[in-house]
């Protein structure tokens, strides 16, 4: 439990400062599509090195496949249209409305188990949600377009499944060789695409082929892979929850960095978000007479 929780933190503070890093390269006269194209492309390649260099790169091609599908129909898509948002709302807008995708994975969950989601993880996730909607409620000046708002919404959703889909691919597959397989779908869908509409170039100056370079090797990288090592570890519900500490990480880089508005309203937002995440653990350890469904289960010998 411990290991998964700290996996997707580690994961939630790589993405967090995501939607900062693309306003900045918006600024740098980047185009979306070919930053998500760029960075994946980058980011399969390094991570494709490392899983050889650890012995970890081995996927069967059937399973190759299916990856990189789901990164070309799903990962890929989802991320277009989270990352176009910004375009037309602020950080702790689009990161409010995306961040509704764990209620939709427990809604998801529960229809495809045919059972109730496990109470205490339900609990907690709508703490959660009270927490990141106060934050996107709380957004004082900021902009509040339609567009924006369906753009997040359809992201939220197309994540929700993407989560839901993956956790059972990648349960019994090394997480550096299944992550190299969804990035080099997700470039490979993202580039084409960027090709078809005219949008495809590369960075014009030092700056923008900085931006590039911090998504692909490090952001991309370390956020895909933890995110990956620690869905195998707590499962779809308990990973999305962990996982709302990104719009608490995104409010405050976009703060710092961006200059956007911060209200002393948010940091109830916040603190709700924290105390929510925080009482995962807690469910470790309270009685329970059988596995709650979604709980991973444990191989011989895992501890």
């Amino acid at each position: 439990m411990l290991a998964g929780l700290a996996l997707v933190l580690l994961s939630a503070c790589a993405y967090g400062i995501t939607p900062a890093l693309f306003k900045l390269a918006y600024r740098a006269q980047m185009d979306e599509l070919s930053l998500i194209g760029l960075r994946s492309a980058i980011g399969a390649g390094f991570v494709a090195v490392t899983a050889r260099a650890l012995g970890e790169a081995r996927v069967e091609r059937r399973a190759a496949v299916r990856l990189a599908g789901l990164g070309a129909v799903l990962f890929g898509p989802q991320l277009w249209l989270y990352f176009g948002s910004l375009h037309w709302v602020d950080t702790a807008v689009a990161v409010g409305v995306v961040y509704v995708y764990p209620a939709i994975i427990v809604l998801l969950t529960a229809v495809r188990r045919r059972r109730p989601p496990p109470v205490g993880e339900a609990i907690l996730i709508s703490l959660a949600l009270v927490g990141i909607a106060i934050i996107a409620v709380t957004a004082g000046p900021s902009r509040v377009a339609p567009t924006g708002v369906v753009l997040a919404a359809a992201a939220a959703l197309g994540y929700a499944v993407y989560v839901v889909v993956v956790a059972s691919l990648v349960a019994d597959l090394p997480t550096l060789g299944a992550s190299a397989w969804i990035l080099a779908g997700t470039a490979t869908a993202t580039l084409a695409a960027a090709a078809v509409t005219g949008r495809l170039a590369l960075p014009t100056s030092g700056l923008a082929w900085g931006y590039v370079l911090a998504h692909g090797l490090v952001v991309v990288p370390v956020g895909l892979v933890a995110f990956y090592a620690g869905l195998r570890r707590l499962g779809p519900i308990r990973t999305a929850l962990v996982d709302t500490v990104q719009p608490v990480i995104a409010v405050v880089v976009g703060t710092a960095v961006l200059g956007e508005a911060l209200i002393a309203g948010r940091a109830l937002g916040i603190a709700l978000v924290v105390v929510a995440v925080a009482g995962l653990p807690l469910l470790a350890v309270l009685p329970r007479r059988r596995r709650t469904p979604d709980e991973p289960v444990r191989k011989r010998g895992e501890e």
